[in-house]
């Protein structure tokens, strides 16, 4: 369920926020995963890139807990001409812990997150377990 609020929080807040600082897409190469740590006006994300095709981006979503690295097969699968970028989220792996935790903060800190990867358009995939 949270996932899917997580997911409802996005699509409506890209409407109403303005526009994230993008930066250029991050690629990992044809069947490879590539881990970095972005810099955001948030504090740091955590993602892991899986694949670099053309097609739209996938952005992958952990479960309770929100490490990222638990998702490299479900990421593997879903990178066929595609990249998949999967996200910490706030507190787990390397990505800054919310000061605030509510759900308006988790969106802004993956928004941040997702722009500082270089992503506008993109599918929501998000896992109920990691």
């Amino acid at each position: 369920a949270w996932a899917a609020a997580v997911g409802d929080a996005l699509a409506a807040s890209a409407a109403d926020a303005p526009a994230p600082l993008r930066a250029p897409p991050l690629r990992a190469g044809p069947g490879r995963t590539a881990r970095r740590i972005l810099a955001t006006p948030l504090g740091q994300v955590g993602v892991r890139i899986t694949g670099d095709g053309e097609g739209p981006p996938v952005v992958l979503l952990p479960g309770l807990p929100g490490a990222a690295a638990g998702l490299d097969a479900m990421a593997r699968q879903l990178a066929s001409g595609r990249r998949v970028v999967a996200l910490d989220l706030p507190g787990f792996g390397v990505t800054t812990p919310l000061s605030e935790p509510t759900l308006p903060a988790l969106v802004s800190v993956l928004r941040a997150g997702i722009a500082a990867a270089g992503i506008e358009d993109f599918a929501l995939c998000a896992s109920a377990e990691s």
